[in-house]
């Protein structure tokens, strides 16, 4: 699959691509959610056939925008990750927070945080990447 990392901590974007890449994933990093292709070029196509990324891990408070407004952005611009396949990492959740990502679908990893959970939340993604791949789309 590719990932994309968004988090302003190198360290954290340095482990992750470096675990995730070992699982055979593509990963991409971002220190700042405004460095992403799509939020560089409005005109960038992210489409359910042709995605930026197959799924996106965020970090909540970073530079310029926060997680949650980086993922409404790229809703706005059409973003085709499949439904779930987007989460937001931090230590500073609120019960507010974890509400509102509830009903966005958006998943919740708490720093720090274990791989294994995330290896497993990947292993759903996949299976949603399939799924969505095996439904028509409107062209």
């Amino acid at each position: 699959m590719k990932i994309w990392v968004v988090d302003d901590d190198p360290a954290i974007c340095s482990m992750l691509k470096i675990l995730l890449s070992t699982k055979g994933h593509q990963v991409e990093t971002y220190a700042d959610p405004t460095a992403t292709p799509i939020t560089q070029s409005p005109a960038t196509a992210c489409s359910r056939s042709h995605p930026c990324a197959d799924v996106m891990l965020v970090d909540y408070f970073m530079p310029n925008m926060n997680g949650l407004e980086f993922l409404k952005l790229l809703e706005e611009r059409g973003c085709g990750a499949a439904q779930g396949n987007k989460a937001i990492i931090t230590a500073y959740g609120t019960s507010e927070l974890c509400q509102e990502l509830d009903q966005l679908g958006v998943k919740y990893f708490k720093k720090p945080f274990r791989f294994p959970e995330i290896v497993k939340w990947l292993d759903g993604c996949a299976s949603r990447i399939a799924a969505d791949r095996d439904l028509p789309h409107a062209s």
